[in-house]
């Protein structure tokens, strides 16, 4: 596997890094203990995760993880998007969520933001932000978090009162090493320009029919959902290119990696024979550039 100095820190990060937005929704907690070790053997040593992901239950199935493997990973967490409260028909949701996805693995990403929806958004108040950042270190089981990200934050909430105070007191204190942005590519270009004391870090979807991101030199950049065109019929990128069913996902990993040369990409899986051939993409050669020129080209409409 190979390592990143993210811009903008001074952290090194795995090139691929795991995202546990299917943790303990879709699988329960045994299952999910062994995909992020399988992660962790494959070389993946950056890992994404937030206080929404999982029902609230993925940070403390993570913190399970890192027990005997802290200094060996990197973490990021989020604050402003709360995961659901307690009630009683969320277990049968999660059970149902789970049935649904074994079933009909395309309905996955809906299920996921379902399951996000539940919760609440928009709590950047430094009091919330507090309290979201104590209870993930709580169910982390560590001390600091390598990265710290607004989650789905809007422009609006960029002018929160004492956010950014917020977050340097997080820094100063030694709970936090880094912030940054996770959110949509418009409000994160918005921010960026206005306020860009938030954004030296940050996380946005990306994948190979998506035109460059541009950012300011020096803002390190993570990108996710590299495989989101295998969800949209009219792509139909196999079919036209000739290639194989199972080597679209291969090359939009592959292709993401290539357009964030200088950062990290994330992705989830919950096949482990997929996290392995997954984490070999990051390996030099592990795509032929001719093979993955042609692939851009017809994911871009250029061919």
């Amino acid at each position: 596997m190979r390592f990143v100095d993210l811009p903008g820190t001074d952290l090194s990060l795995s090139r691929l890094g795991f995202g546990t937005s299917g943790l303990m929704a879709r699988r329960g907690r045994r299952e999910s203990l062994r995909l992020l070790e399988v992660a962790h053997e494959s070389g993946i040593t950056h890992f994404d995760t937030a206080r929404a992901y999982g029902y609230g239950e993925a940070e403390s199935v993570l913190g399970e993880f890192l027990r005997s493997r802290r200094d060996s990973v990197t973490v990021t967490t989020k604050v402003g998007l709360l995961p659901p409260g307690r009630w009683r028909g969320l277990r049968g949701a999660k059970a149902a969520a789970r049935v649904a996805a074994r079933a009909l693995p395309p309905l996955r990403p809906l299920l996921r933001r379902g399951a996000q929806s539940l919760g609440s958004s928009g709590s950047f108040a430094p009091d919330q932000a507090r309290s979201s950042l104590e209870t993930s270190l709580r169910e982390l089981g560590i001390e600091t978090v390598d990265l710290l990200l607004l989650h789905e934050c809007r422009p609006a909430d960029a002018e929160t009162d004492g956010l950014l105070e917020f977050l340097l007191d997080a820094v100063r204190e030694g709970k936090v090493r880094h912030f940054g942005l996770a959110t949509d590519r418009e409000s994160t270009l918005a921010i960026t320009a206005r306020h860009p004391q938030l954004a030296r870090v940050v996380q946005v979807a990306h994948s190979a029919s998506d035109p460059p991101l541009v950012l300011p030199a020096g803002v390190g950049l993570v990108t996710h959902s590299a495989l989101a065109p295998l969800l949209n019929p009219p792509v139909q990128l196999t079919r036209q290119a000739g290639w194989p069913p199972q080597s679209t996902g291969r090359l939009l990993l592959a292709s993401a990696l290539r357009s964030n040369p200088g950062g990290a990409v994330l992705f989830s899986s919950g096949d482990p024979a997929r996290i392995r051939a997954n984490a070999a993409l990051a390996e030099p050669g592990a795509v032929g550039t001719d093979e993955l020129e042609r692939f851009e080209r017809l994911a871009t409409g250029q061919a």
